[in-house]
């Protein structure tokens, strides 16, 4: 209880910060509240009681809210030794993170390809737009192995 109480100083934070992350990815607001929450709590962990009983919703909403945010590889689940209680955290391994990002690539890609197929005109301003997106992500995808590589490095040279 009184890890609940010390989070309370954040709670404006993680309603602000929330409510722009999760409509921005189409998730609803409890999952940016739950990720919010897990940045900012000290330990970055939290079980599925703290949860419903810090942001006062239903158990289905939080239980949802988790699903969907381990199933895009935001948030992971852990039991501890002799206990049953499963505890949340952000998932902070870069390469689920990396892969995280190259897949948004490719699916915005093939999205954008799609549409493209679907408009009849292609002269239109809109249909010069989405060429010109799809140049971006073809060179961010070009680039994106070298940046990597380079983002590594620097990890390397960081730890010596």
């Amino acid at each position: 209880m009184i890890e609940i109480i010390n989070m309370e100083r954040y709670r404006e934070g993680i309603e602000r910060l929330s409510t722009n992350f999760s409509e921005k990815d189409g998730m609803p607001p409890v999952c940016g509240r739950i990720i919010n929450y897990l940045f900012l709590k000290p330990d970055a962990e939290a079980t599925f009681e703290e949860l419903i009983t810090y942001f006062q919703v239903s158990k289905s909403a939080v239980s949802n809210a988790l699903k969907m945010l381990e199933q895009r590889g935001v948030v992971i689940s852990k039991t501890r030794y002799g206990q049953r209680k499963r505890y949340f955290s952000i998932n902070v391994n870069i390469d689920d993170i990396l892969n995280v990002i190259s897949e948004k690539h490719i699916q915005m890609k093939e999205y954008i390809h799609e549409i493209m197929q679907l408009r009849s005109s292609s002269d239109t301003e809109v249909d010069k737009n989405l060429r010109n997106i799809l140049k971006l992500i073809n060179l961010i995808n070009e680039k994106y192995p070298q940046i990597i590589a380079e983002f590594r490095n620097q990890l390397n040279n960081e730890k010596q």
